[in-house]
């Protein structure tokens, strides 16, 4: 018999995008208890008051906190708690880190319907759910264990966040709108950003995520 996590927490800081979700788990999943975060604090906060087996459908980019931290802290209070992120950000951009983290998979928020159900299925079983591409990725990571880091590998969660919109092109006010955060505050994480890489400026920073695939 096919095992399901009897509660699934919904954390995503947009209405619209929870009453999807939502949708799709009633239909594919009836009996589950459907509860909904939109930041990170109500996320750790709801998840340590589940008594039964949980699965976090987990955004990325919500106020009040960071996804890795989010992760971090679930996992830490009770390890059994299941994690599938789902998110907008490409698997290159945060795949492997969340996996390292505490994730039990990771799938965009472009990933089909069928694929939400498939993941969460197989991560409610005690399994990861990796695609293809994120498996490579994982591979490449093992292989390369020893081997100075990537420029990205110095950054902070925020700050690769901050490195992937700049790689697109956006400007700092729109970074900001975003990330629900202040222009000084995305100004500032830019410095860091540059300070750590050695990158000079944001051509600089978009050639290189071009060149490696970053965006």
């Amino acid at each position: 018999m096919e095992k399901l996590c009897h509660t699934i927490l919904i954390a995503d800081d947009h209405d619209m995008v929870r009453a999807g979700f939502r949708k799709i788990i009633e239909v594919a999943f009836p009996t589950a208890n459907i509860l909904e975060a939109s930041t990170h604090t109500h996320t750790v906060a709801l998840s340590k008051k589940v008594k039964d087996s949980l699965l976090v459908i987990l955004d990325l980019n919500m106020p009040e906190g960071t996804g890795q931290k989010t992760i971090e802290q679930i996992k830490a209070a009770n390890r059994d708690i299941k994690i599938l992120v789902v998110s907008m950000y490409e698997e290159q951009q945060f795949g492997v880190r969340m996996l390292k983290a505490g994730a039990d998979g990771y799938i965009g928020k472009t990933s089909s319907a069928e694929e939400f159900i498939k993941a969460i299925k197989k991560v409610c079983s005690g399994k990861k759910y990796i695609t293809g591409s994120l498996a490579e990725l994982l591979a490449e990571t093992a292989m390369s264990a020893g081997k100075p880091a990537t420029l990205q590998d110095l950054l902070s969660e925020r700050e690769f966040q901050v490195f992937c919109l700049i790689g697109q092109g956006k400007t700092v006010s729109e970074i900001a709108a975003d990330l629900n955060l202040s222009v000084k505050t995305i100004s500032t994480y830019r410095s860091k950003i540059i300070e750590k890489t050695g990158l000079k400026n944001n051509s600089e920073i978009m050639l290189y995520a071009l060149q490696n695939k970053i965006v």
